[in-house]
């Protein structure tokens, strides 16, 4: 049976099931120790790499839908220019 987490004010990081936690005093003065949940540290390793290749070529998009805007637009201004 894996063991839960728990906190009596001496130790200050504990492993919980799904992420680490810190055991922090309560703020109402009672003497009581709260979890406060603490960012896991970036790992590159954690990355899917197909998930990474979707956003990077997201970004693409995020580059050429203006383009595609612009371009479509000085043609349409090209084309009113001939008239």
């Amino acid at each position: 049976m894996a063991q839960l987490p728990y906190c009596d004010g001496t130790i200050q990081v504990v492993s919980g099931p799904s992420a680490p936690f810190a055991c922090v005093p309560s703020s109402t003065g009672s003497g009581a120790w709260l979890f406060k949940d603490t960012p896991l540290p970036f790992d590159i390793t954690q990355i899917d790499p197909v998930v990474f290749s979707e956003f990077f070529f997201a970004g693409f998009c995020l580059c050429l839908t203006p383009y595609a805007a612009a371009w479509g637009m000085a043609q349409i201004v090209i084309a009113i220019r001939r008239f």
